[in-house]
């Protein structure tokens, strides 16, 4: 059997140098790898190649399946990639998975007359038997978590229970897959070298209204093994740095407990990343910090109690701005994500979100900040599919942009949710009082010369013009900001 798994490009990246591997087709290959079955993992992305490649980098191929993932961001260029592989090879099997295709799969297979199949959920067992069945000449009926073409008819299988093994999917040195990918990233927030990816479990059971990563069962690896693990890929990629690929590693203060202690009495002298709940005992953070963690990443969205409330957030602000200090007394670089345009969010809301930033910005060391975007799977995009309110005629199969939501510092071919905030309050007043609170409390002179200006002068490789213009006018600002009275 040959197995071609490809990661599309995506044309809207503006920093190659934070590209993070197409995880889930290494995870895919892994197993594939662990059961019998090699691959080849074709990452477009980390190349830079145009899908029109393709045929070039495959010459001599003749592969029995070929996978394709992607995001709702890049799903044009995903499209793109499966009708030039089938019309390449017409007898391939074509799968395509992801969240994106988990959510869209029947509509998916309509729109896509080159699509054969879709991996729906976690994909490696599902597509395990997908490989098997087609090596052996087999039907697909009794798979569960797959959308198929059957006799001109369009069939969905059950959804495939979760494994409650997370360990079952780990990435072993043995079962590392071939490809241009590379398997160590960047240490995304803070200073650090190159880090190994490791995994503590899988599933988030928190319920935010935006994210499609919610409500699923938490299964924890265990700490032994996890250990282990860290231990095998730090001495095989020769780095103490490691990143916990992991939306859910603190959500329970007994594991992350056990962890820190094991990573301590281990003497495993690593330092690390992680993303955290901020409603956690802030005793945790100090066992992290001696555990290694040099940087953590933390979701805000708001700073209005009501508003938090109605994305079903699960937290107080109190507890924000708690966590913040903590990291900031423990020398723990800390990253915060703000949304606006949130459900219910007026205008009084969006100012409170400014005001709880304020009191942030001494603690914090970076922030990310976006309007809501309507993905699907997410309660809120079911919730305005229902209710008519997505833009008149938009398809996630059909060219669509919005050349304002450049203006607001978003995708133009995602919609974004607007109840009572209007694009001109977020982008003249909202977006501008956020770069004003931060650009004079957190950010000094020589500071956005260092980061802004000398980059935007000497290095033309990594980022784009627009970026460059970019961050002078953000340096203009600054001074402007400043020169006020």
């Amino acid at each position: 059997m040959k197995i071609i798994l490809i990661n599309p490009p995506n044309p809207a990246r503006d920093n190659k140098r934070a590209i993070l591997p197409p995880l889930s087709l290494v995870y895919l290959a892994a197993y594939l790898k662990k059961n019998g079955f090699e691959s080849r993992i074709l990452d477009f992305d980390a190349e830079n190649v145009p899908v029109e490649k393709m045929e070039e980098l495959l010459k001599g191929e003749n592969p029995d399946i070929i996978g394709v993932t992607g995001y709702t961001h890049t799903r044009f260029q995903v499209y793109e990639t499966i009708k030039k592989a089938k019309w390449l090879f017409p007898d391939a099997l074509i799968v395509a998975g992801g969240y994106h295709f988990t959510w869209l799969a029947e509509e998916a297979l309509i729109s896509i007359a080159e699509l054969d199949c879709v991996v729906r959920g976690e994909g490696e067992i599902t597509f395990l038997e997908l490989v098997r069945a087609r090596q052996e000449g087999k039907l697909f009926n009794d798979i569960l978590g797959i959308t198929f073409r059957k006799n001109g008819k369009i069939i969905s299988s059950p959804d495939r229970p979760l494994h409650e093994n997370v360990f079952d999917f780990n990435i072993s040195i043995e079962n590392l897959p071939r490809g241009n990918y590379e398997f160590l990233v960047p240490f995304r927030r803070g200073k650090g070298g190159r880090a190994v990816l490791v995994l503590t479990g899988r599933g988030c059971p928190n319920r935010c209204v935006f994210c499609v990563q919610g409500n699923k069962q938490r299964r924890f690896i265990p700490v032994e093994k996890v250990i282990e693990d860290i231990k095998i890929k730090t001495a095989y990629f020769k780095t103490s740095y490691v990143f916990f690929y992991d939306p859910s590693l603190t959500l329970d203060a007994l594991y992350i407990e056990k962890l820190c202690r094991a990573i301590i009495e281990n003497n495993l002298n690593i330092k690390w990343y992680c993303e955290s709940r901020v409603n956690i005992n802030l005793k945790i953070l100090e066992l992290m910090r001696e555990a290694g963690c040099i940087s953590v990443d933390f979701g805000l969205e708001s700073g209005s109690p009501k508003v938090l409330k109605n994305i079903k957030k699960g937290i107080v602000i109190e507890q924000a701005l708690s966590f913040a200090q903590k990291c900031h007394e423990l020398g723990i670089h800390n990253h915060t994500f703000i949304m606006v345009s949130l459900p219910g969010e007026t205008e009084e809301d969006a100012k409170m979100t400014l005001n709880v930033f304020e009191k942030l910005t001494p603690y914090i060391d970076s922030f990310s900040l976006g309007v809501l975007n309507l993905f699907p799977g997410t309660e809120i995009y079911e919730v305005c599919r229902m209710e008519g309110k997505l833009p008149t005629g938009f398809s996630w199969f059909k060219p669509w942009e919005n050349l304002e939501n450049k203006t607001l510092r978003t995708d133009i071919s995602i919609p974004l949710y607007f109840e009572h905030l209007t694009p001109e309050f977020i982008r003249n007043v909202f977006l501008k009082e956020v770069d004003r609170i931060w650009l004079t409390k957190k950010r000094t002179i020589f500071g956005v010369i260092k980061k802004h200006l000398l980059p935007t002068i000497f290095d033309w490789k990594n980022e784009n013009f627009y970026w460059k213009v970019k961050k002078i006018v953000r340096l203009a600002n600054m001074i402007k900001y400043r020169l006020k009275p």
